[in-house]
């Protein structure tokens, strides 16, 4: 999320999650005076700029390790995010809406990655197929524990397959950008590094421009200046990335041979992962507004949970997959 964060709307939250004295009350809890303004503004930048070094080592040591050692080290970051992330996902649905039985949200990611390696080796294809196959059955197994169990209603198996779906099943795609044999390592710095441009730009110039709101009943905060600033992110990615592949950084390639189309594909590339991406920051914030939460975590200080970072790169991850297999069918 960026500019975009949802950090300062008066949501309801649980008891035991009540806000610290940056709240926003200006009532600090132990009777002193509030900071002033541009201290804790200072307090909060640091804190997230920390924070934001964290996640970043977080994923570049596996996504170079997986280049570099092997692909598995890719796959145990994202299959440790949607962990993460279907954990946080499940305990914001509670909040408003009936309990997910999470035993099977997370025999389905277990089950559906083992399913998607297995047919990657001996098929060679079809990882995201098998991902959603095993979803289904695990799904018709969640059907007939509720009918035998008196401790869950249908309420419960609807809030468990929305979490199985988003963003558990969804992220396969994060998976199957490893398996795009030589687009592979582009498609995937193009994931994580065209959404970090577009949160970034989205944020600094929406909070410096401001402006008409974008969506003022889904995300308050988010600003069509911002939105635009992160759309220019995203061709700013796609432009670098475009030079990481000209000069084999990373062992990136060329899609095309030809400079101009080539040029072409990676400005598109761009463009279509920070809409996406933005599309994805625009579902999680409806989906917090919904449930009446700020974040759907507080492990990452300053930047909310695992979900409230990644929310973008799920959706983006989509468009990024099926371009490239479009384009793996064509060239």
């Amino acid at each position: 999320m960026s500019e975009n964060d949802d950090n300062n709307l008066n949501f309801p939250v649980r008891p035991e999650e009540n806000p610290s004295p940056d709240d926003g009350s200006g009532k600090p809890d132990n009777g002193a005076a509030p900071e002033p303004n541009g201290k804790k503004e200072r307090s909060n930048l640091q804190q997230r700029l920390i924070t934001a070094v964290f996640i970043a080592v977080l994923y570049i040591a596996p996504i170079l390790l997986g280049f570099y050692v092997s692909g598995l080290f890719y796959d145990a970051l994202i299959v440790f995010l949607m962990f993460a992330a279907s954990y946080e996902f499940s305990r914001a649905i509670s909040v408003k809406f009936a309990k997910p039985i999470n035993a099977f949200v997370f025999i389905n990611i277990a089950l559906g990655y083992v399913a998607f390696k297995l047919t990657d080796e001996f098929l060679g294809m079809g990882g995201v197929t098998s991902f959603f196959g095993v979803m289904a059955i695990v799904f018709i197994a969640c059907i007939v524990y509720n009918m035998i169990s008196s401790k869950y209603n249908i309420t419960n198996v609807v809030s468990t397959l929305f979490v199985m779906i988003y963003p558990g099943a969804i992220m396969s795609y994060l998976i199957a950008l490893n398996y795009l044999g030589s687009y592979s390592h582009v498609a995937i710095i193009m994931a994580f590094g065209a959404t970090t441009l577009t949160d970034t730009m989205a944020y600094f110039v929406g909070s410096t421009v401001k402006g008409p709101k974008l969506c003022p009943k889904i995300s308050p905060k988010k600003t069509i200046s911002g939105a635009i600033g992160g759309l220019v992110g995203g061709i700013i990615g796609g432009v670098i990335i475009y030079f990481f592949a000209k000069y084999g950084v990373a062992g990136c390639e060329p899609i095309l041979s030809a400079t101009v189309p080539n040029v072409l594909h990676f400005l598109f590339l761009g463009l279509g992962t920070s809409l996406f991406c933005q599309i994805g920051d625009l579902i999680s914030s409806y989906v917090k507004r919904a449930c009446g939460i700020k974040d759907f975590g507080k492990i990452l200080k300053g930047h909310g949970g695992f979900m409230d970072r990644i929310d973008g790169l799920i959706i983006s991850s989509v468009f990024i997959f099926i371009y490239f297999t479009i384009v793996g069918i064509v060239v």
